[in-house]
Order: C-alpha cells, then structure tokens, then sequence
C-alpha cells in the first residue's frame, strides 16, 4: 500500500506504518467501537489550549467524521460550523456560540462540539469496515500529529490523500476474507478492470498466492500452486510508462521472486503473450520450457533467440511462418526443439478468441 499511495522513505512510510499497526490492534479488540469513541472524544478534548489547530483542520475533522456510518456532511458542518475561535485578552480559546460555552478544560469538550453528538455516532458499524477503519485512522493519527507537532501537515497531508483514494479504489475490488486458497481452479477475468488496477490486481493475487503457498509447502511436499498469466505483457510489462519506476521495480521483482524460488516451495508460473519482447528478461529467462507460436515483430523474435539459448537456428527460422496451431516446443521436457500441431478443441469449447470472419460479417465474397 505504501508504494501504491508512493509513500516517501523516511517520512511518510513510517507514518502510514504506525496507522496500519493501530488498525491491526483495534480489530483485536473485544470492544473497539468503545475505544474509537474514547480515541474522538480525547481528539476533541485536545483542542483544549490548542485552539488555533481547530480552525486548520476544521476541513480535515470534517473529512474524519464523515467516515462514521449514520452522519450526514451538512450535520458535521453544521456542529463545527457553531465552534468560533474567540480570541479575548488571554489565550485564543474554543467557544460555541448556540449555547456560549467555551473550552476552558478537556471536559468541555461534550458542551462545545454537542452538535456531533460524538458519544452516540455509530462506531461500531466504523469497526466492522475495514476499508472505512483504516482510512479513519490515517485521517485521526494526522490530525492528532500534526496538532502535536510530531509530523509535518506539509509532508503527510498529500499521502493522506493518496493512501484514501486507494483504499476506495481497492474496497470496489477486494474483500477481506480468512477463507484458505482451496479451490482446484479459479479463474480470474480482468476484462472490467481499469488501467490503474490492471496491474495491481495480479499482483495482489500472486503475492496472497505465493506466501500462502510458502508456508504450506514446507509442511506439505506434495502441495502446488499453478500460476497461468494471459495477456502477460500487460502485467509484466519492463517498459510501462504510466507508473512510477519504484512500482514498476517494486512489481517485476515480486514475480521475478516467484519465477525463480518459487519452484522450492511448489509455486509454480506460466506466462502466456502475443510480445515476449515487453516483458521483463528475467522473467522470460527463468523459464523452463517455452511453447513459441508464430512471432514476426523482430523485437519479439530476437527476445526470444536472447531468452532461450537451447533453440537451434533451424528452429528460430521456422518461427515466423508457422502456421495456426503450430509451436516450437523448446526446454528441458525435450531433448532438442520438436514442432508440435496442436488439435483445435470442439467449437462448443472453444473460448471467444477465434479469429473473425469479417467477408462473411460484411457480406462480401472474397477477392479471386
């Protein structure tokens, strides 16, 4: 998450890292609704002598309470709306101005912000959602740190932003689950998938995959996990440049991980792709075994001569004419590369990728 939110090192990191560890020990608790209302209540009690913070995050408290289910934006903005910064002789302090109240001490607190009605909010719906919790959290620790001074409002707010819009984006697509991998075979369609997740959600899954995979397979050798990418090049892509070189670099180097330890724990991978030349060389030279159907791109032919030292030259010239269901099967399953035809399935099988017959379409007889 912090790559995907581009989180700095040395700042911002360890901020997001401190939220997701509060996370984890709120949903370990018994009663955490009781202790999310305990953590608002000491937030609004610590504008006391510290009133000059309410009026630059009255924004940001606004953005924090509309995450608890059951509360309106406009009763937020109207409850925060009747709290006024009163600057007399002494210190600046809190007053709300419907019932003349102000925030001399941290009891105070229940009389100046009544509007919120902050002891009655629905909190535990806000612990039962784990998407809304942690966003929550990040959105109470910057408030809190930034009016303590123990982070910069300058360095944190932006990743704030960016670690939320990833949180939604991920709650339309994820599910937190403790259910095991246990079916034989699942398939996964990204064809609805955005360009921004296109090459998370394979991520995501390979990762879950792989660490799963690793625990179970020192107790058990007879387990495997059998990982089969379409389309490989819009995953594996070396090249992309719609994202930022350290998630790119952060990306290719999970699935070069499992390309090349894998095997040990019975994680295995197959990649599939009309351009082998997009994907990473790594990846493409820890293969074992290569199925090669007819390439013409001269790209995509010589990352093959690269990436497979075995094939002979009789063999790479064939490739580029090799007819529709032909490959040359080339790796450590054959003693030398050998030219396969492979038999068509049943049309009733067939998956909707067949090439179209666009003179019958049209309504055309074909050229003589």
């Amino acid at each position: 998450m912090a790559t995907l939110a581009k989180a700095t090192e040395k700042t911002q990191r360890p901020f997001l890292r401190r939220c997701m560890r509060k996370v984890e020990v709120i949903r370990s608790m018994h009663h955490p609704d009781s202790y999310l209302k305990g953590m608002v209540r000491n937030l609004l009690e610590g504008y006391c002598g510290r009133a000059t913070a309410f009026s630059e995050q009255r924004e940001d408290l606004v953005r924090l309470f509309s995450l608890i289910p059951e509360i309106s934006e406009e009763e937020i903005q109207s409850a925060l709306d009747s709290v006024e910064l009163f600057c007399g002789n002494a210190a600046p302090i809190l007053r709300n101005v419907c019932n003349g109240s102000y925030l001399n001490k941290p009891e105070d607190a229940s009389s100046i912000f009544e509007g919120l009605h902050y002891d009655a909010l629905n909190y535990a719906a806000l612990s039962s959602s784990v998407t809304l919790l942690h966003e929550f959290i990040a959105r109470y620790n910057f408030l809190e740190q930034t009016r303590s001074g123990s982070v910069s409002r300058e360095h944190v707010a932006p990743l704030v932003q960016r670690y939320s819009a990833e949180l939604r984006e991920a709650s339309k697509l994820y599910e937190p689950s403790n259910d095991t991998f246990d079916s034989d075979v699942v398939v996964v369609s990204l064809l609805d998938v955005n360009l921004d997740q296109i090459k998370v959600v394979p991520l995501v899954i390979a990762k879950s995959l792989y660490q799963y995979q690793k625990k179970r397979g020192r107790s058990n050798q007879n387990s495997s996990v059998h990982l089969i990418m379409d389309e490989a090049h819009n995953i594996l892509s070396y090249s992309s440049q719609r994202e930022s070189e350290y998630w790119r670099d952060y990306r290719l180097e999970t699935f070069e991980e499992i390309v090349k330890e894998g095997r040990k724990f019975g994680m295995y991978l197959t990649v599939c792709s009309q351009r082998p030349a997009d994907i990473s060389p790594t990846i493409l030279s820890q293969m074992h075994n290569y199925f090669i159907h007819r390439l013409v791109n001269d790209d995509d032919l010589r990352a093959i001569n690269k990436a497979v030292s075995f094939i002979d030259h009789a063999s790479a010239s064939m490739i580029p004419v090799l007819p529709q269901g032909c490959c040359v099967v080339s790796g450590t399953a054959t003693s030398y590369p050998v030219r396969v035809q492979v038999d068509p399935l049943p049309i009733e099988k067939q998956p909707l990728s067949f090439d179209r017959d666009l003179s019958s379409a049209w309504e055309v007889s074909a050229f003589e």
